[in-house]
């Protein structure tokens, strides 16, 4: 028994003097890891921010150290559109101090479309625009570029006034039906811009005939089409396809997305990513025609505010060669690929302040004026129904103001 007990004394004892080896350690001089995904972030005034996510720390020995990284906001300021950097630190334990990793905020105000440098110098092998010829359907003014590598189009447009053909309104609509919009064609055509729509009046009802300019985007493809409704697309915007024709329309009872004549607007139609393309819409004032202001105010309609619609699918776009346009038309129901049909309908002085082609150069992306030796232009399916004139400055700038009478014709 004795023995037993020194036995155990002893391994005690020895326990102990392990326990209390006093032999320091080697310090630590790693430093610890800190890392910052998405370096740049993009966000609307209003829009919540964390300025930890996506951000850790790591150290060789103490683990996961977040929770001691410090940041040093400067100026930043959520509330104030604007490029702010942030620049994040991180000291384990030991007083190793991690590289300090700098993030770009940048806080968007309700302007969507990004002023991209203007470039206006000769573009090494840019192609000239080709001859086209007019497709029959509709009254319209269309203004093309070069199949090229260009990435988009913007401009800014004051949206014109019109009149409907009272002797063209059949079964609850207009015949005619004026529209402003922008595409590309890659491979095949896409466009996207405004159509004159109907409306949800001050009693919740629905007008009878078509009466704002609406959001809309149509494209061809055999893939990834977004068909669906509204209840599948959130209750925000609805997608049919008829085979491979696709045509996409926000919901009306957004009535912010409501565009009228007086408004001017920023229009772009750009590739967001391959083979896609985008409509964006940013609101530069708002009308002041007293029709107008009195229309907005008596169906309690928002004031309009900028637009940006799903991404659509549109083959080709990103990665080769297309061409870009924007158009001014009077479009007819059920008439396309016949002759124009003859109408005293008017869309008038649709002021296209300035347009851009949008290319990547060296890297970076620029906006190219859409100027004259850049466009093909047509008037179909008559000059004579149009009036297009220009000041030096809109000349300068790829713009021009188009009114479209096709009773001008008949004269």
């Amino acid at each position: 028994m004795k023995s037993y007990l020194l036995l155990l004394t002893l391994f005690l004892f020895g326990f102990t003097l392990i326990g209390c080896d006093k032999t320091p350690k080697e310090k630590d001089t790693i430093p610890p890891l800190l890392t910052v995904y998405e370096t740049t972030i993009k966000i609307r005034i209003g829009e919540p921010l964390d300025l930890m996510q996506g951000v850790t720390g790591l150290d060789n020995v103490e683990g996961d150290i977040t929770n001691r990284i410090t940041i040093d906001q400067s100026n930043f300021n959520p509330n104030q559109p604007g490029t702010y950097t942030v620049i994040y630190y991180l000291v384990d334990k030991d007083g190793n101090s991690a590289t300090p990793v700098t993030r770009t905020i940048i806080i968007i105000g309700d302007q969507q479309i990004e002023d991209y440098q203007l470039y206006t110098e000769e573009i090494a092998g840019e192609k000239l625009p080709q001859a086209q010829n007019c497709f029959p359907g509709a009254w319209y003014h269309k203004v093309v570029s070069s199949k090229d590598y260009w990435r988009g189009i913007v401009g800014v447009i004051t949206l014109p006034t019109y009149t409907l053909d009272e002797a063209r309104f059949q079964n609850g609509r207009y015949l005619d039906n004026p529209s402003i919009y922008m595409g590309g064609n890659a491979g095949s055509e896409s466009d996207a811009g405004l159509s004159l729509s109907l409306a949800q009046l001050k009693n919740g009802s629905i007008s009878t005939y078509s009466m704002v300019y609406r959001p809309f985007w149509r494209y061809i493809t055999t893939i990834n089409k977004d068909e669906g409704g509204y209840s599948e697309h959130n209750g925000e915007y609805a997608v049919s396809c008829t085979g491979n024709n696709c045509y996409g329309n926000w919901h009306y009872k957004n009535t912010e997305y409501y565009y009228l004549p007086g408004d001017t607007i920023k229009m772009m139609v750009y590739s967001p990513k391959e083979n896609y393309l985008q409509l964006v819409i940013d609101v530069i004032s708002v009308s002041t025609i007293p029709e107008v202001v009195n229309l907005r105010k008596t169906n309690g309609w928002n004031d309009p505010k900028s637009f940006i619609s799903p991404m659509f699918y549109s083959g080709g776009h990103g990665r080769t060669p297309a061409e870009f346009k924007r158009v001014n038309a009077i479009d007819q129901v059920a008439n396309e690929g016949k002759p124009a049909q003859a109408t005293a309908a008017v869309v008038e002085n649709a002021v296209w302040k300035e347009a851009y082609l949008l290319r990547n150069i060296s890297g970076q992306m620029y906006r190219v004026p859409f100027v004259t030796s850049r466009q093909y232009r047509l008037s179909c399916p008559s000059t004579d129904a149009f009036v297009i004139t220009a000041t030096d400055q809109q000349t300068l700038m790829g713009g021009e103001t188009v009114s479209i009478l096709p009773r001008r014709k008949e004269n």
